[in-house]
């Protein structure tokens, strides 16, 4: 059985992908941007045209605007509020935007605007295959440096970095795993990195961005990567036992071409190849590290490497985990995807196939 994990904000699949873009008036100084805030069509279009025009069916997204602040309200009095229905399933994770006004709603391109109460901040929220993308708008270094989304997710979820600090999951307090968000940096419009992080209190997720260097050009935007994740159930057998299977060979469970009969060591080369309806791509990726928390969980990851059809600085994440709670374990995979159009492929199709090649996967292990 596969079971898609529920939505947050996201480029596609089940992530979020929480972008800083920075944008200025006609007027800017030599470090500031020169367009309009309010353009976010233009803005992204000049500074991340993979974030719009993607192919294919987009999730529907309900916006609403919180008018009260009772207890459990999502979010801070008068944000907007955003579930997206993905295009082939259920709705998703309720997020709030917490730093900007829900009644300030405007319409640019593809985007939905929305504006703070400082003059150098929007959003731009726009609807993906699998979900919704939030594109954080800084105007200035006078900007606040902290903005927050407050997740419809169960008291006691945690924010934990995983897989050598590439991403990070949202784990609820049995264990499972309700979110994937990969690893949040930015750049300046001249390529240079801007620093930023991520911080988690309660249900809500901060990202720090770092505004305070003074050679910082407009505008800053974060890395546009996109983000899939897919979960199966694999029985009532502790993550142990798929250990055992995949260490004592590997290939026999593991379904893609070039896949050695023994556990990868760390960094070593895995020339992988996927024939997918005739058209043969390299998945030439280098093993990451594994970590073992059993009887709980245990997982790793591949890196992409040259010739990956996902390009340089991708990579796929694989975790066997126990629920606390029923005892179940599940496979779970998270892809992390540079390229926008992997092989030529849209984004829906790509995840249609890394869904059954990892179903393949599961059923081989089949606890």
């Amino acid at each position: 059985m596969i079971r898609r994990q529920q939505t947050l904000a996201a480029a596609t699949a089940v992530a979020l992908l929480l972008s800083a873009a920075c944008a200025q008036t006609a007027s800017a100084t030599p470090h500031e941007s020169p367009f309009d805030l309010g353009n976010a069509g233009a803005i992204v279009q000049a500074l991340a045209p993979s974030f719009s025009g993607a192919p294919g069916d987009k999730s529907e997204l309900h916006i609403s605007t919180n008018t009260n602040d009772s207890l459990g309200t999502l979010g801070t009095l008068g944000s907007p509020q955003i579930v997206a229905t993905p295009a082939d399933s259920q709705g998703g994770i309720g997020i709030s935007i917490d730093y900007v006004d829900g009644t300030s709603r405007s319409e640019s391109g593809e985007f939905t605007v929305f504006r703070s109460q400082s003059p150098s901040v929007a959003a731009y929220v726009h609807p993906t295959y699998d979900g919704v993308q939030i594109i954080t708008a800084i105007g200035s270094a006078d900007a606040p440096d902290a903005y927050s989304y407050t997740l419809d997710v169960p008291t006691g979820t945690e924010l934990l970095p995983g897989h050598d600090g590439l991403m990070f999951n949202l784990v609820d307090p049995a264990g499972d795993r309700i979110g994937l968000l990969g690893a949040p940096w930015a750049r300046d419009s001249a390529g240079r990195p801007v620093p930023t992080s991520f911080s988690w209190e309660g249900t809500t997720l901060t990202q720090h961005v770092d505004l305070s260097d003074p050679a910082i050009s407009y505008p800053v935007i974060a890395d546009p990567d996109w983000q899939y994740g897919v979960d199966y159930a694999l029985g009532s057998a502790n993550p142990g036992s798929a250990w055992t299977q995949l260490h004592t060979c590997f290939n026999c469970y593991f379904p893609i071409e070039g896949a050695p009969a023994s556990y990868p060591f760390l960094r070593s080369d895995l020339p992988l190849v996927v024939n997918f309806a005739g058209l043969v791509s390299s998945f030439h990726c280098k093993m990451g590290s594994t970590y073992n928390s059993v009887p709980n969980a245990w997982g790793w990851y591949f890196a992409a490497d040259s010739g990956h059809i996902d390009g340089l600085g991708s990579a796929i994440f694989f975790d066997v985990i126990r629920n606390k709670t029923t005892g179940k374990t599940r496979l779970w995979v998270g892809g992390m995807v540079h390229n926008d159009y992997p092989g030529g492929l849209p984004n829906p199709v790509y995840v249609a196939f890394g869904t059954a090649q990892w179903q393949v996967f599961a059923n081989n292990l089949s606890l």
